[in-house]
């Protein structure tokens, strides 16, 4: 019987500080692509937001006996790229570099110090700071963006998804130069955190970086887990005057884990409903038919907890009525009736179809690893991606929209 080779090879081992490593051997370029990822997101804020995006901004703000300025100009010498992120469920740092032996060596030592090792300068907290403070103000000048803060506030309520991840003016404002140390030597310890490597290094020299970049930091504990999402238990609209001549609609509730058995579905269902390109019930009616709006989309944001299900749109304020009015009617006739065998189908075509792109780039494989790795996805679950499109049937769809959907207990923000 033929043996059936893996979609990617991905090698897993742990650290004795309790760091998951995975590594993904790529010979095509002479490139190395990095993440470490904690759960360090803006959900582990508490009530001072903005500290997880501030503390992972500062990250590559000075190390002892370099600034950050000497920070990015050795960097930028030996070709490589460093970038911080942070969002709701992690926080982290990326490296892109070359595998010549010297570059490689300066690169990953430099990143090894910024990860174990940051000052937090205090020379450049108000900077950083001040950056961030200017992406708030931007939003507030982006309607798509206010819809989204006010969705997020509406739906999560205590809950701390609730929250912008930048924080706010005022929050912002006040954090600590304290407050960002005690954040990291809380959150960024091994337990709390999982190293991806991909690219044109061998096993041996995988563990090696591995051990080098990570094996420094404190073991640590895991970040508590939170109690479940509460669910809305009926519909909520909001409405926020926004001088422009179009208005934006969000509609959406609470919606699923990672780790939710239905996961495939819901998915292809989305597909269907308003995730396809051009070809979705939400597109063709709204746009094609009815020419409502430029574009309309559905997505699950799958989470750690249970992350939002949103359907968004703009269009003109005087056709803002007749849009919610037939956004909440094709919802409804969706989860009442499923979809059809073309349907389902063409949407099962369209994401085995789009799956190859999943590894067009070292970054993009990155990127899934790393997904994988943080929400403790099997590690065949490339393997059997597949299959498990494939076997999902309309009944499945249905079933499993009623289940988790509810168009009578949507929160709707209204922005314009």
């Amino acid at each position: 019987m033929a043996v059936t080779q893996p979609v990617l090879s991905i090698q897993h081992w742990e650290l004795p500080n309790k760091t998951r490593v995975f590594f993904v051997q790529r010979t095509e370029l002479p490139t190395l692509d990095v993440e470490w990822v904690a759960d360090a997101g803006s959900a582990r804020d508490g009530k001072q937001f903005g500290l997880a995006t501030l503390t992972s901004a500062m990250l590559d703000q000075g190390v002892q006996g370099l600034t950050a300025q000497q920070i990015a100009n050795q960097f930028e010498n030996i070709g490589a790229e460093v970038q911080t992120f942070s969002n709701r469920d992690n926080a982290g740092m990326t490296l892109r570099t070359l595998v010549d032996e010297k570059k490689l060596s300066t690169a990953i030592t430099l990143f090894r110090k910024i990860l174990s090792s940051p000052t937090f300068a205090p020379t450049e907290l108000p900077r950083v700071k001040s950056q961030i403070i200017a992406a708030l103000k931007s939003q507030q000048e982006d309607p798509w963006q206010v819809a989204k803060n006010q969705f997020y506030a509406a739906l999560y309520g205590e809950f701390p998804y609730a929250h912008n991840p930048l924080g706010n003016e005022k929050t912002v404002a006040a954090i600590t130069r304290a407050q960002l140390q005690q954040f990291y030597r809380q959150y960024y310890v091994g337990a709390n955190a999982n190293l991806i490597l991909v690219g044109d290094i061998t096993e041996v020299q995988a563990k090696a970086i591995a051990a080098t970049i990570a094996g420094e930091i404190p073991a640590g504990d895991t970040a508590k887990m939170w109690n479940p999402v509460a669910m809305l238990s009926q519909a909520r609209t909001i409405r926020i005057h926004f001088p422009s001549k179009q208005s934006t609609l969000l509609l959406g509730q609470v919606g699923i884990s990672r780790e939710n058995p239905e996961y495939f579905p819901l998915m292809i269902g989305n597909t269907i409903l308003g995730g396809m390109p051009m070809t979705s019930i939400l597109y063709d009616n709204i746009r094609e038919k009815n020419g409502l709006a430029y574009s309309v989309t559905s997505d699950f944001n799958p989470l750690r907890y249970r992350g939002p299900f949103l359907i968004g749109l703009q269009t003109k304020t005087a056709s803002l009525a007749q849009s919610e009015r037939l956004t909440q009617q094709l919802l409804k006739q969706f989860v009442n009736n499923g979809p059809s065998d073309f349907q389902l189908q063409s949407a099962k075509q369209f994401l085995i179809g789009y799956f190859p792109t999943t590894f067009s780039s070292n970054k993009n494989i990155l990127a899934v690893v790393a997904n994988m790795a943080f929400y403790h996805r099997p590690l065949d679950f490339l393997d059997t991606y597949e299959k498990n499109v494939s076997d999902v049937t309309s009944d499945q769809v249905k079933n499993a929209f009623q289940k988790s959907i509810h168009p009578s207990e949507m929160v709707t923000v209204v922005v314009g």
